[in-house]
């Protein structure tokens, strides 16, 4: 294509209206595409890759408004007007000149201005199902990128062939990745004409309604569980890093050492196993 272009490349405004104006031939032809893929039997045995990108929005972080935000600017504004209307009194005590009155009157109109549009915004805010607005990508939303940073944007969810690495199914949304594998895969199977595929996700998309909704979908969703024990923080072991041997009926800690079943104890209508380690002390 390049060569048949001569080398010429369109500028972004050309790139942005065509697909802005094409966006129905462009889902065609991405469809027709993976159409053809399956004709040539590129997808025999289907195993797919899910994840999500986050694609950033044009509106910027200024213009998106959650509750604590609203808050924080308000307060502010209002600050603003008490020091000004602490500003005027002492003008007027100090009988000072009309000039500076007149531009300190227009200063408080102005955060005054700012004030209701503020408690407008935070009204559509209390009012949206997600309390979040975006006043220029109405449906972008706050999201956290690499590094927890929070990035007003999209994302685009993919599924990809692992063996050829194509693209089979996409959708954009503006939530986060846990509780997309369910509806991906579905896209994933009716584009490949397939159910009984297997859908690779990394942990964060780990959701047991969703996990049990692709099962059913007829996919097999494989991904490693995501951790949410705070122990780590605490400088103790996790749970999930103690092996039990059902032969000896003891647990292997992390630091090799053996934990005996000593007694058992009645909690919350029903018997539970207490371990001790075998090394006095400990």
């Amino acid at each position: 294509l390049m060569w048949l272009l001569g080398k010429l490349a369109p500028d972004f405004k050309t790139i942005a209206d065509f697909r802005k104006d094409n966006g129905g031939g462009i889902k065609n032809v991405c469809k027709t595409f993976v159409e053809v893929c399956r004709r040539l039997n590129m997808f025999e045995k289907p195993v797919v890759a899910i994840d999500g990108s986050k694609f950033k929005a044009s509106n910027n972080k200024g213009n998106n408004f959650t509750p604590s935000k609203v808050k924080f600017h308000i307060d502010r504004v209002e600050k603003n007007i008490e020091r000004y209307l602490e500003l005027l009194d002492e003008a007027d005590k100090e009988q000072a000149n009309v000039t500076k009155i007149k531009a300190t009157k227009e200063r408080l109109a102005d955060f005054r201005s700012q004030l209701k549009k503020l408690y407008e915004i935070k009204e559509q805010v209390e009012a949206h199902p997600d309390k979040q607005i975006s006043t220029t990508d109405p449906d972008s939303r706050l999201m956290k990128t690499q590094g927890f940073t929070r990035v007003v944007s999209y994302n685009v969810q993919s599924a990809v062939d692992t063996k050829h690495h194509l693209i089979v199914a996409h959708d954009v949304t503006n939530v986060p990745d846990r509780g997309q594998l369910a509806s991906m895969t579905k896209l994933a199977q009716e584009a490949l004409r397939k159910k009984d595929i297997r859908v690779l996700a990394d942990k964060g998309y780990f959701s047991q309604p969703d996990i049990k909704d692709t099962i059913d979908l007829g996919a097999e969703p494989i991904m490693p569980k995501t951790d949410t024990s705070s122990s780590e923080k605490k400088g103790i072991f996790n749970r999930s890093l103690f092996k039990y041997d059902a032969n000896k009926d003891i647990y292997l800690c992390p630091a090799g050492n053996e934990l005996q079943n000593r007694m058992q104890v009645f909690e919350q209508g029903k018997y539970l196993d207490v371990y001790f380690n075998h090394i006095a002390g400990r």
